[in-house]
């Protein structure tokens, strides 16, 4: 076996520390977890407090490992007395507790270090334990009014993704505790009176709690636990007999706001205690087809700033009913739920229990609305307009060639108006992206009330550069609807219709396409004039180095966000009259909307031409309305629908 060498630093920002007795093997893995899994920019150092150890124990460290801060104890101070001997050694602003039978995972300091920084309130974060066979073996820990503990999630499958939330907790293992030291320096560290081990973690959480910090579970910091590898199983038992009474003797007043303990077990009393840690927020669940993420475009941005906006204000579940693959990283640090298991299921499980549903895309929405009603008949039932799809539906057959294709596809758009509108009736809440699709549903006899949400996006800024530091068009895109996805008839059209135009007066001139993954019957558009660049983590560059924005969109419905993008990063763009729709005329001074080939390709021409043009056009996208983009909207709209259904 190679020899284990861990970083030095003169100014650790962490003291990772570690408790040993007598098992070099184990406590060698765990060193070695360090070395390989903490990025080398991170300023930490490393404590073995060797409790006890035989001198063997002591030889083969000091042969085999470097960069090892080692302290001896010629007696076993337990798990309390040797952490607090060891952290008076510590240099770092936080110390971690690490057990010397665990193995860190890449990226565990890393996510501990990251939160603590963005979470001023929180006094300590602990991570998601595994087990060596990477089910879950802890995410978090429930505290009971007796004083007992119940790790949440305990067994659940190693690709589970159940609690992958960023909460407060009541206490979670110091196997692996990050912990301020001004915190543990307040608290006086662990209470010794817990020796040799078993419960002191759970009375220092309280310390903390109880001087108004914060416990929180990080699910991006992952450790292996061999769990009780140093114990025997009847010690064990008697040492938490014995330290659990401590407990309650001693925070006997904090206990009685905690639930009983359940017995038997139950998901609802967990759920009731959760809920309780997270300090009893309104409860929302947002239903959708998939886990949105930015690389997907139709649609999914929007959620996904939805869901960033209501996740301020309450504890926020999502089920994506379509398919559970997908990165549920952010959502997870927004403090946001995952619902993997089948939403009726969810709907009806004991301890479930929503204020608010929030429905979105209109043509799977009926057992779901069926659902709420049954199983959670005080929840308001919001119906998230993305798109009027009916209309989407209208147009694309319109445009069809082929009449058995047109009729099938008029057929689909009759089937969808009548879903649409039954929707429309039996919701308590509608929230629609723009006046104009908020008008045609106002129509429908019996709807719900009815709001606008825009959907401009926190983050878009406008650009920077000016008129002669641009070059290209620009024609923001997204896939996920494969061949029926508007934009694959809105880039042929201009590719076939607009852009020779254009380049009979600019042989140069080319277009930038973006999206992940297009069809491949689009692949022979590619050429000198046409560049596929694939999914852009942030669009900001993309929109500083265009010229001019294209949304050649035929057919489709509701507020297209590459319009929205446009206005915001303040771009001219040039849009056919479906792709700025729900755009108030006060915005849209900036663009210039034409159905029209000719007068699209001349108006292009001469924005890639005419710097005048061009400030011309950008003066009035910057003297436009302010976008609003404050999550408040969503807040009010959502808990205006929760009184409403109280009532």
């Amino acid at each position: 076996m190679s020899r284990v060498s861990l970083p030095v630093s003169d100014d650790p920002l962490a003291s990772v520390i570690i408790l040993c007795r007598g098992n070099y093997p184990r406590l060698e893995s765990c060193l070695a977890s360090l070395s390989r899994n903490v990025a080398a920019d991170i300023r930490y150092e490393a404590i073995v407090l060797l409790n006890d150890a035989g001198p063997e124990v002591i030889a083969q460290l000091r042969r085999r490992v470097s960069g090892v801060q080692t302290l001896i104890s010629n007696v076993n101070l337990g798990f309390s007395g040797g952490n607090n001997r060891a952290a008076t050694r510590a240099r770092g602003e936080y110390l971690v507790l690490l057990n010397d039978d665990t193995e860190v995972q890449p990226g565990w300091l890393e996510s501990l270090l990251g939160t603590i920084d963005t979470h001023p309130e929180a006094g300590a974060v602990g991570s998601r334990i595994l087990f060596p066979d990477g089910r879950l073996q802890e995410a978090g820990s429930v505290l009971w009014s007796d004083g007992t503990t119940s790790p949440l999630g305990r067994g659940l499958a190693a690709d589970s993704r159940a609690y992958s939330y960023l909460r407060p907790v009541d206490y979670t293992s110091a196997c692996s505790l990050l912990v301020r030291r001004a915190t543990w320096d307040a608290v006086g560290g662990f209470d010794e009176e817990y020796a040799p081990a078993y419960y002191e973690d759970t009375d220092l959480c309280l310390a903390i709690r109880d001087r108004g910090e914060e416990i929180l579970y990080e699910p991006r910091s992952r450790v292996l636990h061999h769990e009780s590898a140093s114990s025997d199983i009847l010690f064990k038992q008697f040492l938490f007999r014995r330290n659990v009474e401590r407990i309650r003797t001693k925070w006997a007043a904090q206990l009685e706001s905690y639930e009983p303990p359940p017995k038997p077990p139950t998901p609802g009393r967990f759920e009731r205690a959760i809920h309780r840690t997270r300090g009893c927020p309104p409860r929302v669940l947002a239903i959708d087809r998939r886990i949105p993420e930015e690389r997907l475009g139709a649609g999914y941005p929007r959620m996904l700033d939805g869901l960033r906006a209501l996740a301020e204000h309450f504890a926020v579940a999502f089920h994506p009913w379509h398919r559970t693959d997908g990165d549920f990283t952010e959502l997870g640090q927004l403090g946001v739920d995952l619902v993997e298991e089948d939403v009726l299921t969810h709907l009806k499980r004991p301890g479930v229990v929503y204020e608010a549903v929030i429905v979105s895309r209109p043509g799977e929405v009926r057992p779901f609305i069926d659902a709420v009603r049954l199983y959670q008949p005080s929840a308001a039932l919001i119906y998230d307009v993305e798109a009027l799809y009916y209309r989407r539906l209208e147009r694309q057959a319109q445009l069809t060639r082929d009449a058995i294709e047109a009729e099938r596809i008029a057929s689909r758009a009759v089937t969808t108006r009548a879903v649409e509108e039954s929707t429309a009736r039996e919701v308590d809440q509608i929230v629609c992206l723009s006046s104009e699709e908020a008008r045609i549903l106002r129509k429908v006899d019996g709807h719900a009330p009815i709001e606008v949400v825009e959907q401009f996006r926190p983050a878009a800024n406008p650009t920077a550069r000016g008129f002669i530091e641009r070059k290209d068009m620009l024609f923001v895109a997204g896939w996920q609807a494969g061949l029926s996805s508007p934009n694959v008839d809105g880039l042929r059209w201009f590719v076939a219709e607009v852009l020779p135009l254009v380049k009979q007066s600019m042989p140069w001139a080319r277009v930038l396409v973006t999206g992940e993954d297009p069809p491949s019957v689009l692949r022979d558009l590619a050429g000198p004039s046409v560049r596929f660049v694939g999914y852009v983590e942030s669009l900001y560059d993309l929109y500083d180095a265009a010229r001019v924005v294209v949304i050649p969109v035929r057919y489709g419905s509701g507020v297209k966000m590459k319009a929205t993008e446009a206005l915001q990063f303040e771009v001219p763009t040039v849009s056919t009259t479906t792709g700025a729709e729900g755009i108030d005329a006060d915005r849209l001074r900036g663009f210039k909307v034409t159905d029209d080939p000719v007068s699209f390709a001349a108006d292009l021409v001469q924005l890639l031409n005419d710097p005048t043009l061009w400030e011309t056009r950008r003066a009035k996208l910057r003297a436009a309305p302010a976008p609003q983009t404050d999550s408040q909207r969503w807040r009010d709209v959502v808990r205006a629908a929760m009184m409403r259904r109280r009532a």
